[in-house]
Protein backbone atom coordinates (compact mmCIF):
# COMPACT_ATOMS: atom_id res chain seq x y z
CA UNK A 1 0.00 0.00 0.00
CA UNK A 2 1.39 3.47 -1.02
CA UNK A 3 0.43 7.04 0.48
CA UNK A 4 0.81 10.50 -0.59
CA UNK A 5 3.92 12.23 -0.22
CA UNK A 6 4.02 16.39 -0.20
CA UNK A 7 6.72 17.42 -2.61
CA UNK A 8 7.62 21.08 -3.34
CA UNK A 9 8.92 22.25 -6.74
CA UNK A 10 11.45 24.76 -6.69
CA UNK A 11 11.17 25.45 -10.46
CA UNK A 12 7.68 25.77 -12.61
CA UNK A 13 4.40 28.44 -12.13
CA UNK A 14 4.80 28.54 -8.66
CA UNK A 15 8.00 29.24 -8.40
CA UNK A 16 7.58 31.89 -11.09
CA UNK A 17 4.59 33.46 -9.71
CA UNK A 18 6.76 34.18 -6.04
CA UNK A 19 9.42 35.39 -8.10
CA UNK A 20 6.67 38.38 -9.28
CA UNK A 21 5.18 38.75 -5.92
CA UNK A 22 8.90 39.10 -4.51
CA UNK A 23 9.72 41.81 -7.45
CA UNK A 24 6.12 43.85 -6.31
CA UNK A 25 7.31 43.90 -2.32
CA UNK A 26 9.45 46.81 -3.46
CA UNK A 27 6.49 48.92 -4.93
CA UNK A 28 4.88 50.71 -2.40
CA UNK A 29 2.21 50.53 -1.41
CA UNK A 30 -0.21 48.45 -3.15
CA UNK A 31 2.38 46.38 -5.21
CA UNK A 32 3.56 45.55 -1.29
CA UNK A 33 -0.06 44.27 -0.47
CA UNK A 34 0.07 42.23 -4.06
CA UNK A 35 3.39 41.14 -3.29
CA UNK A 36 2.48 39.47 -0.36
CA UNK A 37 -0.71 37.82 -1.75
CA UNK A 38 1.48 36.56 -4.77
CA UNK A 39 4.28 35.21 -2.35
CA UNK A 40 1.38 33.25 -0.88
CA UNK A 41 -0.54 31.81 -3.79
CA UNK A 42 2.80 30.98 -5.27
CA UNK A 43 4.12 28.72 -2.15
CA UNK A 44 1.00 26.45 -1.89
CA UNK A 45 1.11 26.27 -6.27
CA UNK A 46 4.41 24.91 -5.68
CA UNK A 47 3.50 21.87 -3.41
CA UNK A 48 2.46 18.86 -4.96
CA UNK A 49 0.91 15.10 -4.20
CA UNK A 50 2.88 12.54 -5.41
CA UNK A 51 2.75 8.86 -5.22
CA UNK A 52 5.13 7.34 -3.05
CA UNK A 53 5.81 4.60 -5.24
CA UNK A 54 6.00 5.70 -8.85
CA UNK A 55 6.39 9.76 -7.81
CA UNK A 56 3.87 10.68 -10.25
CA UNK A 57 1.28 13.52 -9.81
CA UNK A 58 -1.78 12.51 -7.96
CA UNK A 59 -4.94 14.29 -7.10
CA UNK A 60 -5.79 14.35 -3.33
CA UNK A 61 -9.20 12.66 -3.25
CA UNK A 62 -7.59 10.20 -5.90
CA UNK A 63 -7.82 6.08 -3.93
CA UNK A 64 -5.52 4.66 -6.71
CA UNK A 65 -2.22 6.29 -8.78
CA UNK A 66 -3.37 7.18 -11.88
CA UNK A 67 -0.02 5.91 -13.54
CA UNK A 68 1.01 2.40 -11.70
CA UNK A 69 -2.43 1.58 -10.25
CA UNK A 70 -1.26 1.33 -6.46
CA UNK A 71 -4.12 1.71 -3.79
CA UNK A 72 -3.19 4.59 -1.66
CA UNK A 73 -3.62 5.13 1.53
CA UNK A 74 -6.69 7.38 2.97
Amino acid sequence: MAHRKMKVEFAGTGCLVQGLGLLLLFVWPLGSVIGIALLLVGSSMAKKLICSACGNTVEKTSTMCPTCKVNLDR
